[in-house]
């Protein structure tokens, strides 16, 4: 599901295509990691992903592009300041 909220930046994937932001992406990306880990339940995967929503809409005010290497760095900051280091590697 994509998300349809209007600051949101569009995303430069790394061979250079672009693409929507699309907030499942992270989600399922973050509950994969988790799996391995067993840190964080379903409902701290979610409040985790709308964090790093919330702030890429923030960017998408001033910018109308995302690399996926910089949502990465979010998504790996947003793990590790809520104390899942282990997820974030």
């Amino acid at each position: 599901m994509t998300s349809t909220l209007t600051n949101l930046p569009e995303v430069v994937k790394r061979a250079g295509g672009r693409v929507p932001f699309d907030k499942e992406r992270i989600f399922n990306a973050i509950r994969l990691a988790s799996e391995a880990t067993e840190e964080l339940s379903p409902p701290e995967i979610r409040r985790i992903t709308e964090t790093i929503v919330l702030f890429i809409e923030r960017l998408g005010k001033n910018r109308k592009e995302v690399t996926v290497e910089e949502i990465q760095d979010i998504v790996e900051f947003s793990l590790m300041s809520s104390g899942y280091f282990k997820t974030a590697r």
